[in-house]
């Protein structure tokens, strides 16, 4: 396909960055890292410098307070960081008769794909305590074909999840003005 015949999405949405939600999230993930990591990474080490007759050497405490500590200072801003770059990369991009998608799982594992308009049954918006305190919303979209090909959870939402929208752009209006009549959306976001 050459450059002149590439099709231009009619509209393309993207997540928000915004640092104050973030850095809250931040905090949740250190009490969740400073609670799991030193205690299995430490115990990990500790019984490692066991077998190799090192333990004398190496006092448990002092292992697993430098493990403690180096959490609580190293997990907010590479959680910042990792959640910066992974929102930056992602796009929820419309076309005339398919979503093309880039988000990033986790915010680590990078997943794409193209879904056709006929195969999404519902649209709707959701915010969540946090997001609503910072004015901002998610839009969720229903594709039950996901959790046909594994890419959603047993039992969990199967479909794909636009988050961090700002309420005052209303894209959720957007959204399904268009899936209900491209055409007619065409014009409104041309």
């Amino acid at each position: 396909m050459t450059m002149a015949a590439k099709q231009k999405p009619r509209f393309v949405l993207r997540p928000s960055f915004d640092a104050g939600l973030t850095t809250l999230y931040a905090f949740f993930a250190t009490l969740v890292c400073t609670a799991v990591i030193p205690l299995v990474l430490g115990t990990f080490i500790y019984v490692l410098c066991a077998l190799l007759g090192i333990a004398g050497f190496v006092s448990p405490g002092v292992l697993f307070g430098i493990l403690l500590v180096g959490c609580i200072a190293a997990t907010p801003p590479v959680f910042f960081e990792i959640r910066k770059r992974a929102l930056k990369r992602t796009f929820f991009a419309f076309y005339d008769g398919h979503l093309d998608f880039q988000y990033w799982h986790f915010y680590l594992q990078p997943r794409r794909g193209r879904v056709q308009y006929r195969d999404i049954e519902d649209v709707y918006q959701q915010s969540g305590t946090l997001q609503a305190q910072r004015m901002l919303t998610s839009l969720f979209i229903y594709i039950p074909r996901f959790g046909q090909r594994g890419m959603a959870a047993p039992g969990g939402f199967s479909g794909l999840v636009v988050p961090d929208l700002r309420l005052a752009a209303n894209d959720m209006t957007k959204v399904v003005s268009f899936l209900a009549n491209p055409e007619a959306a065409q014009h409104a976001t041309g």
